[in-house]
């Protein structure tokens, strides 16, 4: 939970007998509302909402902007450097003012006063949505000014976002143990880190950071992307590594024993036993990556109620939340004959005790 200061700019509005609130309203669309109420009645409001590092401002239609006065509407400028600030403060880099919106809304030389070219550049619509949907912001479909960023730097930052989904992607493939979150296409879990990433823009630079771990590289604009990103990848497996050799992590065993159902999360800590006699943790964790991106699930239960389930090269037979038997299953021949043998002796058992009722 964040802590909005908004004393400064309440003084600094009192002075000209002007009122100013600031509500969080948590249900709507674009939470954030700012209103100005002058010494007459009129409000003047202003309406905003972060989403994936991304800030979105626009007017409120239903205040009384339109028929404010120029002078009276100059005064958003004290509105949006209080949103700008508090955009900062949820960690949004990028500031989007919805053109169209300010535009019904605004006289033409107010918008001239608070979007200079030098300070808010103006993008076309459709290379507003080109952004959005590389830096995996909400897509938005309008003409935007937006605070401080160049158009370069933003298609810049934008090709890392594209070369950084992309190389993600290749890590799933090839690295067993990472995995990209669903829902949150910068956050990952890699040799026990659950990993956020984060892109700051600056002037000369693009700063990619992971901010568990507080890894970080800089980027160029002239850099090879994909050798930048093998580096910075390097360097939190290099952080990893011995961590993961004394941290037992249970990731992809829990995940992959979850993706079954509720019947075998209740015998999870039976199965990591079993595992242990023969696997250390890493050992576990990977074969368990493995079987989790393939999606594998039990064999589901016949009517007697068996099931089976293999992982790595265990395999076990269940049944009535109890592990019956496990083995080796190199031997497939001699692994399948055992099992029959047990599924009859217990069909055997189940019939002589139905004989006695």
């Amino acid at each position: 939970m964040i802590t909005v200061n908004t004393v400064d700019i309440e003084n600094l509005l009192a002075k000209d007998d002007i009122s100013f609130s600031f509500v969080t309203q948590a249900q709507q669309f674009y939470p954030y509302v700012c209103t100005l109420t002058f010494d007459d009645g009129k409000t003047l409001g202003i309406q905003a909402r972060a989403a994936a590092g991304a800030f979105f401002i626009k007017p409120i239609a239903e205040s009384d902007i339109q028929i404010c006065s120029n002078e009276e509407q100059l005064y958003i400028k004290e509105i949006l450097s209080f949103l700008e600030k508090l955009a900062k403060q949820l960690e949004c880099f990028n500031i989007f003012y919805l053109a169209p919106e300010f535009s019904d809304a605004l006289q033409k030389d107010v918008i001239e006063e608070l979007f200079p070219p030098s300070s808010y550049p103006f993008l076309e619509q459709d290379f507003v949505k080109k952004v959005c949907t590389s830096l995996h912001l909400v897509l938005i479909e309008k003409h935007c000014w937006i605070k401080g960023n160049t158009r370069s730097s933003l298609a810049h930052r934008a090709n890392l976002s594209r070369e950084l989904s992309n190389h993600l992607n290749k890590l799933q493939k090839e690295e067993p143990r990472f995995l990209i979150e669903p829902y949150n296409p910068l956050a990952f879990h890699y040799l026990g880190l659950n990993g956020n990433l984060k892109i700051e823009l600056d002037v000369s630079k693009l700063t990619l950071i992971e901010k568990t771990s507080s890894v970080s590289i800089d980027i160029l604009s002239g850099d090879d992307l994909q050798a930048r990103l093998t580096q910075f990848f390097e360097k939190i497996k290099k952080n990893r590594i011995m961590r993961d050799l004394f941290e037992e992590v249970t990731y992809f065993f829990d995940k992959c024993l979850a993706n079954n159902d509720i019947y075998l999360s209740s015998l999870m800590e039976k199965f990591y036993d079993v595992l242990r006699k023969t696997y250390t943790h890493q050992q576990i964790e990977e074969m368990c990556a493995l079987e989790y991106k393939a999606k594998t699930k039990t064999i589901p239960a016949d009517s007697f109620g068996y099931r089976f389930l293999l992982l790595g090269n265990t395999f076990f037979l269940l049944r009535n939340k109890t592990i019956l038997s496990y083995d080796d299953f190199s031997n497939k021949e001699n692994v399948i004959k055992h099992y029959q043998t047990i599924i009859s002796n217990e069909m055997s058992k189940t019939i002589q005790e139905a004989e006695k009722i």
